[in-house]
C-alpha cells in the first residue's frame, strides 16, 4: 500500500517540544505515543497501521530519534510510551531496535538481553529525567 501521510522535521521538532514539556520537564513522566503523534498533526499510530502505514510510525519515531541526537537533546524517544494493549506504559520494538537492543517485551531475547535492554531504557529514563531537573522550565528555546 502506498504511504497517504507523511511528515517533516518540523513536526518531529514539535513532538519533540511536547516531549520535553510533558515528559523530561515533568519528572521523566511517560508520554503517550498517540499523544506524541497528536502533537506532530498526525493520526494515531494504531489508525496508521490499520491504514498499512507502520512504516510511518517507524519512520517517524527513528526521526525522532534522530533529531534529539542532531540537537543535542537527551534520550526523549525513552519516555515515549504505548498507551494501549499489552506494552502499555513501555516503548515499542522500534526504541530498542533504533538503540541496537533487543526488544525484551517482545518475547523473543534471552534473558541476559532482556535484561540488559531493561537496564539500557530504565538509565535513558535517567538521563532524561537528571536534564529536565537540569534544564528547567525556563530553557523553552530547546522545546521546539
Amino acid at each position: 500500500m502506498v504511504a497517504t501521510h507523511d511528515f517533516n522535521d518540523r513536526q518531529v521538532d514539535t513532538a519533540i517540544g511536547h516531549v520535553i514539556s510533558h515528559g523530561a520537564r515533568d519528572g521523566a513522566r511517560t508520554v503517550p505515543l498517540a499523544e506524541v503523534f497528536a502533537s506532530a498533526g498526525l493520526l494515531p499510530p494504531w489508525e496508521l497501521h490499520l491504514g498499512g502505514e507502520s512504516d510511518l510510525v517507524i519512520r517517524f519515531m527513528t526521526r525522532f530519534h534522530d533529531r534529539c541526537v542532531e540537537r543535542a537533546l537527551p534520550p526523549l524517544d525513552s519516555l515515549v510510551v504505548h498507551d494501549e494493549g499489552a506494552r502499555r506504559g513501555r516503548p515499542g520494538a522500534t526504541y530498542f531496535l533504533i538503540n541496537g537492543h533487543d526488544d525484551p517485551f517482545g518475547g523473543r531475547s534471552g534473558p541476559d538481553r532482556a535484561v540488559a535492554a531493561l537496564a539500557f531504557w530504565q538509565a535513558e529514563v535517567r538521563r532524561c529525567r537528571e536534564w529536565g531537573r537540569q534544564s528547567g522550565p525556563t530553557h523553552d528555546k530547546d522545546a521546539t
